[in-house]
């Protein structure tokens, strides 16, 4: 069996895989303080269930890296295998440098071509907004915004007369209070920044009716919102973890 771990900056996810099947997913935001003992009381049941064999792991924490892999090194002798953009040998990246494309992008892009279809869009919300498309089997290219809390913790430390730490759906275009003009400003605004970004990119690369996905840990915050269809999959990237080599 693998156990895929999907190592973001935010939070890590962790999926066990047997020949392709998805059996179970987990997620943990990473503490305020990082320790060994944290990573591995998760990481615990997963080895005492299932009989892994295998470990691979898509990183853009760097600095966390020695943590996770100490905290696999006392539950199992396995060498895990960390992930970059040369994992999907078969894939295209038609792009300047390879090499600094987020393994995580690589991840969603390779589980979209097999799962989904070849030519697509794929939205990516988490600590960064990220859109990107695929095509022919192969990565075109990625737009890269700040994400949803990302923009909100800003706005809150750099406005002075801005205090709320509340942020919820929005109802109204133009709010009557704070609370509901952050919730249409930054939840409306990222939606109709997505939206102009897929037009846009769907006119540039001369798309017709692909599939537009959506992962990520606040896709079902936006998800209602959107006015054109999109398909949600959470298990985006270890799916693509799954498919490496």
């Amino acid at each position: 069996m693998l156990l895929a771990i999907d190592l973001g900056n935010t939070s890590v996810k962790l999926g066990v895989f047997d020949q392709g099947h998805l059996l179970l997913n987990s997620f943990l935001d990473h503490p305020n303080i990082p320790t060994i003992k944290a990573y591995q009381t998760w990481f615990t049941p997963v080895f005492k269930q299932y009989g892994i064999k295998t470990i691979r792991i898509a990183s853009v924490k760097p600095q966390l890296r020695h943590l996770i892999v100490k905290a696999l090194a006392e539950l199992t002798n396995i060498q895990p295998t960390f992930l970059s953009s040369l994992s999907a040998p078969n894939f295209k990246l038609r792009i300047q440098k390879p090499e600094e494309l987020g393994v995580d992008l690589l991840m969603d892009a390779l589980a979209t071509d097999q799962h989904y279809h070849p030519d697509a869009i794929i939205i990516d919300v988490g600590t960064a907004t990220k859109v990107m498309a695929i095509r022919d089997h192969g990565f075109e290219g990625v737009s890269i915004a700040p994400g949803i809390m990302t923009s909100f913790k800003a706005l809150n430390q750099n406005a002075s007369l801005i205090k709320t730490m509340q942020l919820v759906k929005p109802t109204d275009v133009f709010g009557k209070n704070t609370v509901s003009a952050l919730a249409s400003g930054i939840i409306l605004g990222h939606i109709h920044m997505i939206e102009g970004l897929i037009q846009q990119g769907l006119k540039s690369l001369g798309f017709r009716n692909v599939p537009v996905i959506i992962t990520g840990g606040y896709a079902n915050l936006l998800l209602p919102l959107f006015s054109i269809k999109v398909i949600h999959d959470q298990h985006l990237s270890l799916k693509g973890i799954s498919l490496c080599n």
